[in-house]
């Protein structure tokens, strides 16, 4: 696995619509950071989201993925994250990494956590409104799922950070 800051990751060609950015996932890439506070949007509409700013030291392209998501205890579920400015809902937002967690409800604020990037998905879009995004992102769970099932967790992943096997 490679650190963020050590590579770009890489996307599908005819998705690589931003400048600089290279046309296929090599290797899987991986973040690392502290889940934060949002706005509660995605609770509201029913997938709700670790957090994570990045900052400026990546070349992550926006949008849509199939992810692993360690959380601060060891433990590794299958998620979709969301790379980008959420255009829907904000005009030129800050950058933000947000993950929903398959088959998860809990708290996890404050937690140092890592998401592993598997499969690169879709672009980033501005929709009409927020049914239009929840539609998508109904449809973008569903695409994660099949990715994610046809890769299973590795038995490194099933070792919590305690060298323990869930």
């Amino acid at each position: 696995m490679l650190a963020l800051e050590e590579t770009d990751l890489l996307v599908p060609e005819e998705c690589a619509h931003h400048h600089g950015y290279a046309t296929t996932l090599a290797e899987q890439v991986e973040v690392r950071g502290v889940v934060v506070h949002g706005a509660k949007l995605g609770r509201a509409i029913g997938f709700p989201t670790a957090n994570m700013k990045l900052g400026g030291c990546c070349r992550l392209a926006p949008g849509i993925y199939a992810v692993r998501f360690r959380d601060g205890f060891g433990t590794v579920r299958n998620g979709v994250a969301s790379f980008g400015r959420r255009p829907t809902v904000v005009d030129d937002g800050e950058l933000l990494l947000e993950t929903y967690v398959l088959d998860y409800a809990g708290d996890l604020y404050g937690q140092t956590c890592q998401v592993t990037f598997i499969e690169y998905l879709r672009p980033e879009t501005k929709f009409d409104g927020l049914e239009a995004m929840v539609q998508q992102i109904d449809l973008d769970v569903v695409m994660a799922r099949e990715v994610l099932r046809k890769r299973k967790i590795s038995l490194g992943d099933e070792i919590t950070a305690r060298g323990r096997k869930k």
